[in-house]
């Protein structure tokens, strides 16, 4: 048989040999029998044998305990672990000496070193350029460059271990289950132009795939971390066996160029080019533009907080022991719940609480009762200054429901829905599209915020200098600006909350004075 073959091709080739698809056929028939001429042989009368068979089963054993560990690590759900699984691996490039800059950049130290430094945008900037240098740094580093491949092989080696490889030895074993305890089948060879589709499937996520020592220390440092503990002898070793014994199997038995020859027989094209996976990440780059947007918004922070504390004083005497008016939403709990999962946080907490506790307590009904009754009962001597008067007591007026209109906004289904921004704040680790759409997001609520302060704060303290104008008139023996201001003040209705406003009115003028540490004030108001 092996001589009529022979006769058959020397045929061909003295009076077809330049035909082109007598060459195709040609090389075709190589392949075959370089498929079955290797050791053990993979392919015979066009049929897949058993030995091909027996690297997927070693696959699919060796696979299970591996994709655990990066199912709960660098591939987790939750993008923000995941992406902290991902810095832990970039954090061992780092230099000594940039280790220690990464330490003193971590929050608290970087909150305290400006807390005790002498000029704060100083030590800002200090912090600023040695976070310019640690990116320097990765940028020129080669270990950072291999760190990125080992992180992008993590991600490969995981669609590697979620193939169904189960499916695929059914072809060789009908009634294999591939569930726990299951014993290695008697595997029979099955037809190559069948398992088409299976091996294309397993060749787009296997081409250009190495099993390096490399990859090895990043999953045992990965389930380290994962386990809080040092791996035993034991874990380690099953870990290492586990590549071990895959890398064997795609080096020996089911080879990216064993799986390339079979599908270019199946196809009848000698110079088929199956599809492969293309893995293409920038987890440095993308580190890099979250270190800075951390370095931003924690800088933010701290400047707040430390603001915050050095006018602790001042917002005692304000409230003087009274509880601060708690803000749906838009508060300290949510944005340390943005923070810890993004480079995101909410900006005017503070001072939009201080003035919801503000008119809370110093700007009553009673008291609003009273303003409106000097606009629409007092004889204003300046038609124009009644006007502006009753402008500001009116928007003065609205600022609580303007306040809970924007609380409800975070509610479930509305604009600002505080879910749907967590969850954009969860995935935006990993996904940039997102990050961007979450920075937008929460930009435009802490402008809403800004503008509302602002708008609302120019119109009290105007409403605060007509008021004492108008309490130091109604002193006078005959006012000016409105002449029947006592009467107005002090009538049966009026008295209580005329009395109420004079005691609280020092009050309004400490807010003020409060509150220029968050909003700026022209000369005019």
């Amino acid at each position: 048989m092996a001589f009529l073959n022979s006769f058959s091709e020397f045929f061909e080739m003295l009076f077809f040999g330049s035909n082109p698809e007598t060459l195709k056929k040609r090389t075709l028939r190589k392949l075959e029998g370089e498929l079955k001429a290797l050791s053990p042989s993979m392919l015979k009368n066009k049929y897949i044998l058993p030995p091909f068979a027996e690297g997927l089963f070693i696959l699919n054993q060796s696979c299970s305990s591996l994709v655990k560990i990066l199912d709960e690590t660098v591939l987790n759900l939750t993008s923000n672990v995941a992406a902290g699984y991902v810095d832990l691996l970039i954090s061992t490039g780092f230099t000594s000496e940039d280790c220690l800059i990464v330490k003193a950049l971590q929050y608290e130290n970087r909150k305290s070193a400006i807390e005790a430094a002498e000029n704060e945008k100083k030590e800002i900037d200090h912090q600023r350029n040695s976070l310019e240098k640690v990116i320097k740094d990765m940028n020129s580093s080669n270990q950072m460059s291999q760190i990125e491949v080992v992180i992008t092989r993590l991600f490969q080696l995981h669609d590697i271990c979620m193939f169904d490889y189960v499916k695929f030895l059914q072809a060789f074993a009908p009634d294999f289950t591939g569930g726990a305890g299951a014993g290695k089948p008697l595997f029979r060879p099955t037809p190559l132009f069948e398992q088409e589709q299976k091996l294309l499937d397993l060749y787009f996520v296997i081409k250009d795939f190495t099993v390096t020592s490399s990859l090895a220390n990043a999953i045992v440092a990965l389930e380290e971390h994962r386990t809080a503990t040092t791996l035993s002898h034991d874990a380690h070793a099953e870990i290492t066996d586990n590549l071990k014994r895959i890398s064997a199997v795609l080096t020996k038995l089911v080879t990216q160029d064993t799986i390339y020859k079979m599908l270019c027989i199946i196809k009848g094209d000698p110079k088929f080019e199956p599809g492969a996976n293309k893995y293409e990440f920038h987890f440095i780059e993308d580190y890099i533009t979250r270190s800075k947007q951390m370095f931003e918004a924690n800088t933010q922070r701290i400047i707040n907080e430390l603001k915050d504390e050095r006018l602790s004083a001042e917002l005692n005497d304000l409230f003087s022991g009274k509880e601060m008016q708690p803000v749906s939403g838009y508060n300290n709990d949510n944005s340390l719940m943005l923070q810890k999962t993004s480079t995101q946080m909410f900006i005017w907490v503070t001072p939009l609480q201080i003035m919801k506790t503000f008119f809370f307590y110093y700007f009553s009904q009673g008291i609003q009762a009273l303003l409106n009754d000097i606009v629409v009962e007092g004889f204003f001597s300046n038609t124009n200054m009644q006007s502006s008067f009753g402008s500001e007591v009116f928007a003065c007026g609205g600022i609580m429901a303007r306040i809970a209109e924007f609380e409800h906004s975070f509610e479930e289904n509305q604009e600002n829905n505080f879910s749907s921004i967590m969850r954009l704040a969860s995935n935006s680790k990993t996904n940039p599209d997102l990050a961007k759409r979450l920075l937008s997001k929460v930009s435009e609520v802490n402008m809403h915020v800004k503008t509302m302060l602002q708008t609302d704060m120019s119109n009290f303290k105007k409403l605060t200098r007509d008021v004492n104008d108008l309490l130091n008139d109604s002193k006078k023996g005959s006012p000016e600006l409105v002449s029947n201001i006592k009467m107005v003040l002090y009538s049966t209705r009026n008295k209580e909350y005329t009395l109420m406003l004079e005691n609280q009115f020092s009050y309004w003028q400490k807010f003020i004075e409060l509150m220029k540490n968050y909003v700026i004030f022209t000369d005019k108001e």
